[in-house]
């Protein structure tokens, strides 16, 4: 059965064999494992053990279960551009087998979507680095598609920048929904030439 849970430091050794698991050659799973990962600042087992990000009120990190085991996992937190914007499906990853299935769609990113709900957030948005930028390509498929319900990411509203903008000085493509009259002036964090 497929569940969702709040990552508290419990889980922790069970999402380190899921992390260590999940290494491969291609450039984002550097991002989930290093034999050196409490020294290295990319991954994500430094991140959930050394910053806040996805504590407190600020974030939130869930872990996607299939039955006892962990088979995915991404996170949601307050911007640091403007608290009324959360940054969503943050260090996404679904093991291989499970990858076409749309657990993230359903799963992590309706989750994600209810905690910014949850905090008055105006502004959900996902963001995308330059070697998986192509991912956008199927929330755009999607919309299409019509496969959206009320309680997924985008079912109100599809935005895309047409240019990327700096996120944790980092080069980023970002597709986001508006969740009330509030616009952001994403041009205020674009990246200038």
């Amino acid at each position: 059965m497929i569940s969702v849970k709040e990552y508290t430091p419990e889980f922790f050794e069970q999402l380190l064999e899921f992390c260590k698991y999940q290494k491969d050659d291609s450039k984002p799973s550097n991002n989930m494992w290093s034999e050196d990962w409490e020294k290295d600042s990319s991954t994500l087992l430094y991140i959930l053990n050394t910053n806040e990000r996805f504590s407190n009120d600020r974030g939130m990190f869930h872990l996607l279960y299939d039955d006892e085991n962990i088979i995915g996992c991404g996170g949601v937190y307050i911007s640091d551009f403007s608290p009324r914007v959360a940054i969503a499906g943050v260090r996404t990853w679904v093991d291989k087998k499970y990858r076409n299935l749309q657990y993230i769609k359903n799963y992590i990113l309706v989750e994600n979507k209810n905690w910014a709900v949850k905090r008055y957030v105006d502004v959900i948005a996902l963001s995308f680095n330059y070697y998986n930028k192509n991912l956008i390509k199927l929330f755009t498929k999607g919309m299409k598609l019509g496969t959206r319900t009320e309680n997924h990411i985008f079912h109100n509203n599809f935005n895309m920048l047409e240019f990327p903008v700096m996120i944790r000085n980092t080069p980023q493509w970002v597709i986001y929904e508006n969740l009330s009259d509030y616009r952001f002036d994403w041009e205020s964090i674009k990246i200038k030439n």
